[in-house]
């Protein structure tokens, strides 16, 4: 892992790079991608090897030929009682590139939707139980429905990317009747529905504004639903050329986020600020008015709002009084952790602001100087020092 991390920063040599290649690949695992690594399949697509390894089709054999994890079982769920990520799901979604043909596109969204047909009949049980049961351990509706989550999140991934490929009669009808049980059985499914704006042309607009209508009393769950849509129909690739002439979406996109970041807070707002950092590295030209005024603002504000051992304001917590020190874990976890995102966006500001050669606002400036700080937490200066190198992520 410390290997691969000092590749991605390239502070390896050429013979290190070398060694590291042959050393990752010199065990393999019965899909023939390397074993006895933590690393998830789709990092080896980015990793050196030998030169009679080819690992893009490695990659892509391994997920014809994988299975998604159907349930099997009434009483437990196939991914653990904590909702354990579907690795499968994960490798699709990261593995940007690849030159998957038709059949294989469709394969992919037909075995998705063959998962959910497979699973919603175990959901609706589990469902059923927990409502007339007094059921004790860990819940096996709640890590079903995780999992359902992540099946919408990479069916739409799917259909972003390569629309073509799934435009056809069969997989356009699965596709509709998906989204209409999932929404019967209260699964959100605003990103596949926003994915599918293309091929049925009246959801594109319900339901971006759907999305402009959440509110302070919308749940989180549906919050962030909302920012996992924008993310995927902006992700930049072939698929989304169409989205780089749609100049009034894209605002829509920013304004939505921005108004999260002005008025959210807790779980939602990490994932505004995440999901801003993003659109601003993907559509920077939008960034201006509103928007910027208001992230500006709120970056500001969290300064104080997110510095461990100070009374923070009534917008974060309903107890506004209370020190650092008697707030629990979790609490104060959630204010590093968007404490860290703030660093990471206003870097990327900050890259925004030089590029445009325009002064850098105080803001930036000071969290600029949090950042160079020996007294702030080495997790949050890390973020200012690292987040220029992620942006390979967009």
């Amino acid at each position: 892992t410390t290997l691969g991390q000092l590749h991605n920063m390239g502070l390896l040599t050429v013979s290190q790079v070398v060694s590291f290649g042959q050393v990752l690949w010199s065990q393999r695992d019965d899909d023939g991608l390397p074993a006895g690594t933590d690393y998830a399949r789709y990092a080896f697509l980015g990793f050196p090897h030998p030169a009679d390894v080819d690992p893009e089709t490695a990659f892509m054999e391994y997920v014809r030929r994988a299975q998604f994890p159907v349930q099997q079982d009434e009483t437990k769920t196939s991914v653990g009682g904590g909702g354990i990520r579907v690795e499968l799901c994960v490798d699709i979604q990261a593995s940007r590139g690849i030159p998957w043909t038709t059949d294989d596109v469709r394969s992919i969204a037909e075995r998705l939707i063959a998962w959910w047909e497979a699973d919603r009949s175990h959901l609706r049980r589990a469902a059923a139980r927990e409502r007339w049961q007094d059921v004790g351990g860990p819940s096996i509706w709640r890590s079903l429905r995780r999992q359902v989550r992540q099946l919408v999140r990479t069916l739409a991934v799917v259909v972003t990317r390569w629309p073509e490929s799934v435009d056809n009669g069969e997989v356009r009808d699965a596709l509709r009747q998906v989204v209409e049980e999932m929404s019967e059985d209260g699964i959100p499914t605003l990103p596949l529905r926003l994915a599918c704006g293309r091929l049925f042309s009246d959801w594109w607009e319900r339901t971006l504004r759907e999305i402009e209508r959440h509110d302070a009393s919308t749940s989180e769950d549906d919050v962030v639903d909302g920012f996992v849509a924008i993310l995927v129909v902006s992700e930049p690739g072939p698929g989304a050329v169409w989205l780089e002439e749609d100049e009034d979406s894209v605002g829509r996109f920013m304004a939505v986020v921005a108004e999260a970041i002005r008025w959210r807070n807790a779980e939602a707002l990490f994932h505004a600020i995440q999901t801003m950092r993003q659109l601003v590295g993907r559509h920077r030209w939008a960034f201006v008015d509103e928007a910027e005024r208001a992230v500006l603002e709120r970056l500001d504000a969290l300064i104080r709002d997110t510095t461990v051992g100070v009374v923070h304001d009534e917008r974060w917590s309903r107890n506004a009084t209370r020190q650092d020190a008697s707030e629990n874990s979790r609490e104060v976890a959630i204010r590093l952790m968007i404490r860290r995102e703030c660093a990471a966006l206003a870097h990327r500001l900050f890259e925004l602001y030089r590029g445009w050669n325009t002064p850098i606002p105080e803001v930036i400036r000071k969290w600029e100087a949090i950042c160079r700080s020996e007294e702030e937490f080495a997790e949050i200066r890390r973020e200012w020092l690292s987040e220029a190198r992620t942006a390979v992520e967009e």
